[in-house]
C-alpha cells in the first residue's frame, strides 16, 4: 500500500524538513523527537531487497505490471553493468566512467548545500511569517492602523509571501532529495496542487502590495515660514527641549529601556499618537534683519490632495523664551492619520551681525548648513555668525562655511 497514498515518499521527507522547521520557529518542542524518530526508523526499517518491497519503498503499487517493469528495469541494469564490465580493457571507457562518477558525487555535495541553504530560507520565512502574523494581531492594530487601513491587508501579504517564496523552496528541496535518494516516483496531483498555490500565492502578494503602494503615488512638499522675535544681543541659542523649555536628555542607547510593546527605530507610541524622530535642521542666511524658523513638510498619497492631507497631519512644536530656541526632537502624527513617508526639516534663518549658538544637545538631531555639507552634525556647542553674508565659525577650525543666501 503506497505511502499515505502519496506515491512519492519525497514528500515525507520534505514534510519532516517543514514540520522541523515549523516547530523550531514557533517553539512547539516537537522538532528533536520528530529527528529521532525519523532516524530510528532510518536505521530499524529493513532494507528493500525484493521487487514487491522496492516497489512499495517508492511508494508505487505492488502489481503484476509493475514487478515485471521491475524486473525489466534489473534486468537492463545488470546488461549495462555487464556490458561495461567487458569494455573495462577501454581506457576511454574507464577515464569516462570514473568522471561521471566524480561529476555525481560533487553534484551529490552541492545538493546537500542547497538543502542546507532552503532548510536557513525556511527559517527565515517561517521567522517573517510570524513577524508579520504579530503585525497583524489584535494587539498592534494602532500600528497596523499606521501603514494601511485594515490589518487583513497585512495578514494577505503575509499569506502571499508564504505561498509565493516557500512553494519554489519546497520544490528545491523536494528534488534535491528526490536525486539523493535516486527515487523515480512520480506524483503529478501534488505538484499540480503547489504550482496552484505558487500561483495564487502571487496574485495574493501583488494584490497586497498593489492596495498598499497606491497610497505612495504622489508627493508633495509645504514650506511655512514663522517670523521670530529678534534676541538680545543679537544672538539665538539653539537647544533640544519641550515647549515650556525643559532640556531633553537623551537615553544611552545601550541602557535605553523598552517599556512599550511596539520600539521601531526611528518610532515611538505616544499619547498623541506615533512620533518619529527623523528631524533635520539647517541653517541659512536670512534674506532680511529678521530671525525666522521654516518647517519644510514633505508626505506621499494617493494624489496631490491626499499627499497635502498627509502634511497637516505632522504634528511639531517649537517655543522661543527671548534668546532661546526650544526645538522638539520629533515630529508626530496622531493615531487617525497615515504614514506616508513623512519628512520634516526645521531651517533657521539667521539676518547679517547676528549670531546662533547650540546647545550640546543638539548633535541628537541631523545639523546643517544650507549650501555646505563640510560640518554637517559637528555644531554641537559652537557658535555661527553671519557677516558678509556669509555664515562663518569662530570655533572652527574652517572658518567659513559658506557665501550662499537664502
Amino acid at each position: 500500500m503506497p505511502l499515505l497514498r502519496l506515491g512519492d515518499p519525497t514528500w515525507i521527507r520534505v514534510a519532516i524538513v517543514a514540520i522541523v522547521i515549523l516547530s523550531m520557529t514557533a517553539h512547539l518542542g516537537l522538532g528533536l523527537p520528530i529527528s529521532v524518530i525519523y532516524l530510528i526508523l532510518l536505521i530499524v526499517v529493513p532494507e528493500a531487497n525484493t521487487s514487491a518491497e522496492k516497489l512499495q519503498m517508492r511508494g508505487q503499487p505492488v502489481t503484476i505490471q509493475n514487478i515485471e517493469k521491475e524486473v525489466r528495469d534489473a534486468m537492463t541494469t545488470a546488461g549495462q553493468s555487464i556490458n561495461t564490465f567487458v569494455k573495462e580493457n577501454d581506457t576511454r571507457s574507464r577515464v569516462s566512467t570514473a568522471a561521471v562518477s566524480i561529476l555525481k558525487g560533487l553534484a551529490k555535495i552541492v545538493l546537500v548545500f542547497v538543502i542546507m541553504v532552503s532548510f536557513v530560507l525556511m527559517l527565515v520565512l517561517a521567522g517573517l511569517f510570524f513577524g508579520f502574523s504579530l503585525l497583524s494581531s489584535a494587539s498592534l492594530t494602532d500600528l497596523t492602523h499606521l501603514l494601511v487601513s485594515s490589518r487583513y491587508t497585512i495578514m494577505l501579504f503575509n499569506i502571499g509571501t508564504l505561498l509565493a517564496m516557500g512553494i519554489p523552496i519546497v520544490f528545491v528541496m523536494y528534488y534535491s532529495i528526490r536525486f539523493l535518494t535516486n527515487s523515480k516516483a512520480k506524483n503529478p496531483i501534488m505538484k499540480r496542487a503547489l504550482l496552484g498555490g505558487w500561483f495564487a500565492g502571487i496574485i495574493i502578494l501583488i494584490f497586497s502590495v498593489t492596495s498598499v503602494y497606491k497610497h505612495f503615488v504622489a508627493a508633495d512638499t509645504t514650506v511655512q515660514k514663522i517670523q521670530l522675535i529678534s534676541p538680545h544681543g543679537g544672538t539665538l541659542r539653539v537647544q533640544m527641549a519641550d515647549t515650556l523649555g525643559n532640556v531633553i536628555v537623551f537615553k544611552n542607547k545601550d541602557n535605553e529601556e523598552i517599556s512599550s510593546l511596539v520600539h521601531i527605530s526611528g518610532l515611538s507610541r505616544t499619547d498623541y499618537g506615533f512620533a518619529f524622530n527623523d528631524l533635520k535642521l539647517e541653517i541659512a542666511v536670512s534674506p532680511d534683519s529678521n530671525f525666522y524658523v521654516e518647517k519644510v513638510a514633505f508626505s506621499r498619497g494617493s494624489n496631490f490632495t491626499d499627499a497635502n492631507s498627509n502634511i497637516q497631519m505632522i504634528h511639531y512644536k517649537f517655543s522661543q523664551t527671548d534668546t532661546t530656541l526650544n526645538l522638539d526632537e520629533k515630529f508626530e502624527l496622531p493615531k487617525e492619520g497615515k504614514w506616508r513617508g513623512q519628512k520634516l526639516k526645521i531651517r533657521i534663518y539667521v539676518p547679517e551681525g547676528k549670531r546662533i549658538t547650540f546647545a550640546d544637545n543638539i548633535d541628537q538631531v541631523n545639523v546643517s548648513v544650507k549650501g555646505n555639507d563640510y560640518f554637517d552634525d559637528m555644531l554641537a556647542g559652537k557658535t555661527l555668525q553671519i557677516e558678509g553674508g556669509r555664515v562663518k565659525c569662530p570655533d572652527c577650525k574652517e572658518k567659513v562655511i559658506t557665501s550662499g543666501g537664502s
